[in-house]
């Protein structure tokens, strides 16, 4: 079962997310986080395999979020979602350590296997 957190400030996609991973029983969405500043108090506790962080948000974005959370030094897969990365974004990422990058129009099937993956320890960049 892979502990999955997903932090995105949109509930409706938040909640789609949520609702497409529920339907695959290797993934389990232990927390939806839709404001960034909590994402890093709530990682120190659940401790989750899996993190789905939108890029675009207000207060903190995804790779602020994403520097909190390597600072912890666990190991968890990471994952950034967002309808506007560019190439130069994606290689932030990945300077990073991001496992990878979905763009949000990606097919729910295809993100399920981009997402099988990375778990299974490739990289993934959708673009």
């Amino acid at each position: 079962m892979i502990k999955t957190v997903i932090i995105d400030d949109h509930s409706l996609f938040n909640d789609g997310l949520a609702s497409i991973l529920k339907e695959y029983k290797n993934f389990k969405v232990i927390e939806q986080i839709y404001d960034s500043r909590q994402a890093y108090y709530k990682c120190v506790s659940l401790r989750p395999d899996l993190l789905i962080i939108d890029y675009n948000m207000p207060n903190l974005n995804g790779l602020e979020v994403v520097k909190q959370i390597k600072s912890l030094n666990y190991a968890c897969k990471i994952v950034i979602v967002s309808m506007y990365a560019d190439k130069k974004e994606i290689e932030l990422f990945k300077d990073e350590g991001v496992d990878g990058y979905i763009n949000k129009t990606t097919a729910a099937s295809s993100l399920i296997d981009a997402l099988n993956k990375i778990m299974n320890g490739e990289q993934v960049f959708i673009g």
